[in-house]
């Protein structure tokens, strides 16, 4: 039975959503702090970065008015009495606003070198994008060949557009990925491959991956993440760490081994000392065990099994292999 590893794209799963937010006056003018109004009360990471990058510029948010958010494809909501919309292209399309060939051009050439692109609709015309840079973390591609070296699978199922997550996959090594899956297309893909008789673990922070983290066997979720992905994980890691990732795969494998040893040895222990102790050497050879060495004999079972458990504390993270290249930044600006 095949093991496999599901992280996320998102921001605490394989890269960071907040080394840069790009905003270009790409279409028509329009301010910034329009787009961070209504991002500013998001819990996904496009939104945090967005509202984080225009309070780091001095910009004075708006209060944003029939506000509504849609999973996976964006939000609407008026600012200044001005409608306003931020998604992808799905979100636009709903709403009837076009894309041109010209624009959807600039919008897949962002795309191509692994930007995720916010399409921002004013007054119910397409006014321009915010392209933001993501950043892949250092021990990324590290993790990914350690995982490998494990014989463990390792799949990238984001909700980004495909291209994004295209670029992402290949940068750290990742062999097999699925770009634009909403939340329940994410859980649904985990419920595939456990029906195809593989054991799923799943990596997220976003509300996005809850039902993903619910539906694995193992859902891991790291601690600088939602509420709602903690709450639903069965393994919270404490840092935004994905070395972590391995260390918690390692030390569960480490911890099982010694589980095993000493009920192997519990058990050899016992099936001699309790026949002994009852004397059933004493019909041939007319030898027995005296009571009180049967109680030390007793003790001393239990005794060694806790030192055996105590060499855990000596346990050492294994050192993560090197990757073949130096993926610390995707994009630089």
């Amino acid at each position: 039975m095949a093991a496999h590893l599901h992280p996320n794209a998102g921001s605490a799963a394989f890269r960071h959503r907040v080394l840069a937010v790009i905003f270009r006056k790409v279409f028509a003018p329009f301010s910034l702090r329009f787009v961070a109004s209504a991002e500013q009360y998001s819990e996904h990471p496009i939104g945090r970065a967005i509202a984080m990058h225009a309070t780091e510029m001095g910009l004075e948010l708006g209060a944003a008015r029939a506000l509504r958010s849609i999973t996976s494809r964006g939000v609407s909501c008026e600012i200044s009495r001005r409608p306003l919309l931020l998604g992808n292209r799905a979100w636009m399309t709903q709403h009837g606003v076009v894309i041109g060939a010209e624009q959807e051009e600039q919008i897949a050439a962002h795309e191509a070198t692994g930007k995720t692109v916010v399409i921002v609709s004013l007054d119910h015309t397409l006014s321009g994008i915010v392209a933001m840079g993501d950043s892949v973390k250092r021990e990324a591609a590290a993790v990914v060949k350690q995982l490998g070296l494990w014989g463990i699978e390792v799949w990238m199922v984001s909700g980004d557009n495909e291209r994004t997550v295209r670029h992402v996959a290949h940068s750290v090594g990742i062999e097999r990925f699925v770009g634009g899956v909403t939340p329940e297309g994410k859980k649904t893909k985990l419920a595939q491959l456990q029906a195809e008789g593989h054991v799923v673990a799943m990596v997220g922070d976003g509300i996005n991956d809850a039902p993903a983290l619910a539906q694995a066997q193992v859902g891991i979720a790291v601690g600088s993440g939602t509420e709602v992905a903690i709450e639903t994980a069965d393994v919270v890691l404490m840092k935004s760490a994905l070395r972590d990732v391995c260390i918690t795969l390692e030390l569960s494998r480490t911890v099982m081994r010694r589980i095993r040893l000493n009920f192997a040895w519990a058990t050899g222990y016992n099936l001699i000392g309790i026949p002994l102790a009852m004397g059933v050497l004493f019909p041939v050879w007319h030898a027995r065990m005296p009571p009180m060495f049967a109680g030390l004999a007793m003790a001393l079972s239990s005794v060694s099994v806790v030192v055996s458990s105590l060499f855990l504390n000596g346990y050492r993270p294994s050192e993560l292999p090197q990757p073949e290249a130096d993926v610390d930044v995707i994009v630089k600006y």
